[in-house]
């Protein structure tokens, strides 16, 4: 008995754009799940003392005292967190309690429910009705470090008729 291999195209599937069913071997492997794309949450029974640092996005619901940095990232302070700490990241949410000074690189939002204590440095500040702040705003950007330098050698044009009720200060 001999055998012979069949390499007629009958044998294989005709392809055609419109019924193309790819098989196990054309079909692309499962995507892996991006865990970036998804927050981290730290519940309502967590608690941290001391600093908090990542390269994710973060959402507290529990007590954070200390410091949190999460630069390039977004920190959502859920309605449940009570944190005492001074936050950098790029975007602050603020739906709880808040008692410390937040750097934000794009903005920072405080909730109508949200209560924040300190000082808020950032280009963008969005403040909801029934929000609770008690602080300082800096919205200036900091790479305008250096207007700020000309602004505090501006002089006013000094009116040469009369020196009357005007000020020079020295360069």
């Amino acid at each position: 008995m001999s055998w012979k291999r069949n390499d007629s195209k009958d044998s294989q599937a005709t392809k055609t754009p419109g019924s193309m069913t790819p098989s196990h071997s054309d079909s692309l492997p499962p995507r892996p799940v991006n865990v970036a794309t998804k927050p981290i949450n730290l519940g309502k029974s967590i608690k941290i003392s001391g600093d908090l640092s990542g390269n994710e996005d973060l959402v507290i619901d529990g007590q954070v005292e200390g410091r949190i940095d999460l630069k390039n990232h977004t920190l959502t302070i859920g309605i449940n967190a009570k944190i005492k700490a001074d936050v950098v990241a790029k975007v602050v949410i603020v739906a709880g309690e808040l008692k410390g000074n937040i750097t934000a690189q794009d903005r920072v939002e405080i909730s109508s429910k949200g209560t924040m204590y300190g000082d808020i440095n950032s280009p963008r500040v969005a403040l909801a009705d029934g929000a609770t702040f008690k602080g300082s705003v800096d919205m200036e950007v900091s790479s305008s470090s250096s207007s700020r330098t000309e602004a505090s050698s501006f002089q006013p044009a000094v009116d040469s008729g009369s020196s009357e009720g005007t000020e020079q200060r020295p360069n």
